[in-house]
């Protein structure tokens, strides 16, 4: 069941869906007794389809440019999001264009233009990426966005169901996040980033973090999201190590957690959570297998 066909608050559009939403929120006893808590479950938003949690997003903003004649959509991203903007416009029927960072992961480059999207890659970070996207004239569906945030707020809609006693999400843009904690009144939602893209503590100059999709020098709206972080539960950072440590150990438990997710899981040690914890898990973990096989030749494994 789509998220068109689930909720009553997105607009008023024609959509452009493939079945995204309804994912398994996946329980995982051996984590949580390693962690402490009495549940953890992930949110798994792996399931959409093409693999995470922008489909939901842009699903409804792709929605919304079609509806209002956009012949060509824009976006800039550092991951999987440019990927979704490049399959629902191919359903769509409109152009697209993606503004990608250099480091940003082959197997996101090759999928956009898979799908037969466009796609500029920009030396730099995601702030060059972001420069030379909004240059461009076409239909931006990029962070920040409010359309993209409605697409967010149906996966806390359905965490919501689930009765958490606590909420853990990976942070970049933020548009995620301010979704999760506007949707989840009452309910702590708390923030991790990697340690080398801190910017909920500082703003970083040069960030540097293999989570690539997480690794933003200066989201928009950052003065509002460390606001809404700090109204709605604690920010913390975690190494990068931590977080592909992460990413194992919930492979021997049989889910595929992908970087951001493994981000979001190591910083439950962090926390002082407790009872029914869902981690965000919104990307699918073997298409950075070779980020976590390098992981474990370093353990010797």
């Amino acid at each position: 069941m789509s998220i068109w066909e689930r909720e009553d608050d997105l607009p008023d559009v024609n959509p452009v869906t493939s079945e995204e939403g309804d994912t398994p929120v996946v329980p995982a006893p051996c984590i949580a007794d390693d962690l402490g808590v009495e549940e953890l479950l992930f949110k798994d938003e792996s399931r959409n389809p093409t693999g995470s949690i922008h489909d939901r997003a842009v699903s409804v903003g792709v929605s919304v440019a079609r509806d209002e004649g956009a012949e060509r959509v824009t976006c800039h991203a550092a991951g999987d999001l440019a990927v979704s903007v490049a399959c629902y416009t191919a359903r769509a029927g409109i152009g697209s264009k993606a503004y990608v960072p250099s480091r940003t992961r082959f197997d996101v480059k090759a999928s956009v233009n898979v799908h037969g999207g466009d796609m500029k890659v920009v030396r730099g970070n995601l702030n060059d990426a972001r420069r030379e996207a909004d240059e461009d004239d076409g239909y931006a569906v990029s962070s920040p966005d409010d359309r993209l945030r409605a697409g967010y707020a149906t996966a806390a809609r359905e965490v919501a169901e689930t009765d958490p006693d606590a909420v853990v999400c990976p942070v970049g843009t933020g548009d995620l996040y301010t979704a999760f904690a506007d949707e989840l009144d009452g309910v702590p939602v708390h923030a991790v980033q990697p340690e080398g893209c801190a910017t909920l503590s500082e703003e970083v100059e040069t960030p540097d973090t293999v989570v690539g999709e997480l690794e933003d020098p200066s989201p928009p709206r950052v003065d509002e999201l460390r606001a809404t972080v700090e109204a709605n539960g604690e920010a913390v950072a975690v190494s990068d190590g931590d977080a592909l440590d992460a990413c194992l150990d919930a492979s021997r438990e049989g889910v595929s957690v992908s970087p951001a997710g493994g981000v979001a899981l190591a910083g439950v040690e962090s926390l002082d959570v407790s009872g029914r914890v869902v981690v965000l898990n919104p990307a699918l973990g073997r298409l950075s297998a070779d980020a976590l096989r390098n992981r474990m030749v370093y353990h010797g494994e």
